[in-house]
């Protein structure tokens, strides 16, 4: 398996009451960057965004003129339900989005030419994410994703979070809490360490592994841009 690194946008400091909006911006921009970068003409290629929550990257991917499809468990919901702001009332989905209300776990990526998995796989639990990394196996897949350093103090701080070293792959169980940034229905998630994610990656297959800009901080440590099986830089 090959192992690369790409410069990327770097995340400016922010406030603390302002982090939550300042670290959504960032991940907003390293999206962009990563479609200007890896895929500049979108032509007829088509992309699944699993876990879509709110939304945002894959409108974003359709208004770049790409064929885009949303999978998420939940109905598509907003930033405004997420932080209870306002009246709740159904949501639609973007007319430039197919919207499907399904299991990302088992949903069949085929004949998708980019697969999303933007704060998707720490989510699941370890098997999940290894059996998610094996099926998408040869298709470029984008993975934004927490990554669990011990000697991180946000890290050994949260409450939710407890060191575990799971058939060989160090990392974190992290404990979900239901609302609608969660997992629909695992208690626990695994955060892997960056060492066990590229030795996921490379265990399921993986011909390549892109990390795309520095890690970027979280309110619960580090997390990491991933590019498998894309084009090389």
């Amino acid at each position: 398996m090959r192992i690369a690194a790409l410069a990327g946008p770097t995340r400016p400091t922010a406030p603390r009451p302002h982090e939550a909006l300042a670290a959504l911006a960032h991940r907003l921009q390293a999206f962009q960057f990563l479609l200007d970068r890896f895929w500049p003409e979108p032509g007829s290629r088509r992309i699944v965004d699993l876990g879509a929550g709110h939304g945002l990257f894959a409108q974003i991917a359709a208004r770049r003129g790409f064929s885009v499809t949303a999978v998420d468990a939940r109905p598509q919901w907003t930033l405004a339900d997420a932080l209870s702001i306002g009246r709740k009332q159904p949501s639609r989905a973007r007319p430039e989005v197919a919207w499907i209300e399904g299991d990302v776990r088992s949903f069949d990526t085929a004949g998708f030419d980019v697969v999303l998995a933007i704060g998707l796989t720490y989510h699941l639990p370890l098997q999940a994410q290894r059996d998610f990394l094996r099926r998408t196996a040869g298709q470029a897949t984008v993975i934004d994703t927490e990554i669990y350093d011990p000697s991180d103090p946000d890290a050994a701080a949260c409450e939710r979070l407890r060191p575990v070293v799971l058939d060989g792959y160090d990392g974190a169980l992290c404990r979900e809490t239901g609302d609608l940034w969660s997992s629909i229905d695992n208690e626990e998630s695994f955060w892997p360490s960056h060492d066990a994610m590229l030795r996921m990656c490379a265990g399921a297959g993986r011909a390549s592994v892109i990390a795309v800009g520095a890690p970027y901080r979280s309110r619960f440590g580090w997390r990491q841009w991933y590019v498998l099986d894309g084009p090389l830089p």
